[in-house]
């Protein structure tokens, strides 16, 4: 278990000297709340970051663009800004005590997510999980492991490549 840091990519236009409207794709809808801090800076003055906190959060989905549009207000960074410019930025998302794996140890199939659990003896097995928000360098996990479970962060790719060559369907014996 450990804490990780995710950061949500976000773009949007100010909507007055304080205010941006940004819209947060459907797929992190779930992650996004009002009072989460967002960072960024504006097209009008760049380089010059800002922060600012999310006041409100639709609940409508644009068909097209599959986002939902969130507002907030710039509380730190330049203030003379002049409406419907743009704005790119990020919001960030603490996630504490939660089972994180290295990004290595996963394998993405057609299906879903698998990481190859170590068994006594060294045997590794396919273990279907379940995968929250990406960091820089971790999944979240939700589903599938618990605290304790050895798995491989090695190049699971040929473990795999190896299973599929010796029919063993999702399991191998690894050394």
């Amino acid at each position: 278990k450990m804490h990780l840091t995710a950061r949500i990519p976000i773009a949007g236009r100010f909507i007055s000297r304080n205010n941006i409207a940004f819209q947060v794709y459907e797929s992190d809808l779930k992650n996004i709340k009002p009072g989460l801090t967002f960072t960024g800076e504006s097209s009008f003055v760049p380089g010059s970051e800002m922060e600012g906190q999310i006041v409100s959060v639709d609940n409508i989905v644009d068909p097209t663009s599959r986002t939902v549009r969130a507002v907030g207000i710039v509380k730190k960074g330049p203030t003379n800004i002049i409406s419907e410019t743009t704005f790119r930025g990020e919001i960030e998302i603490e996630l504490k005590n939660v089972i994180a794996i290295p990004e290595s140890a996963v394998l993405h199939t057609g299906t879903g997510d698998i990481v190859y659990m170590v068994h006594e003896g060294g045997h590794l097995m396919a273990q279907p999980v379940k995968l929250g928000l990406k960091t820089e360098s971790y999944y979240e996990v939700l589903e599938g492991l618990k605290v304790d479970d050895y798995i491989s962060s090695g190049p699971n790719f040929l473990i795999d490549s190896e299973a599929k060559i010796r029919g063993a369907g999702g399991g191998s014996s690894g050394h």
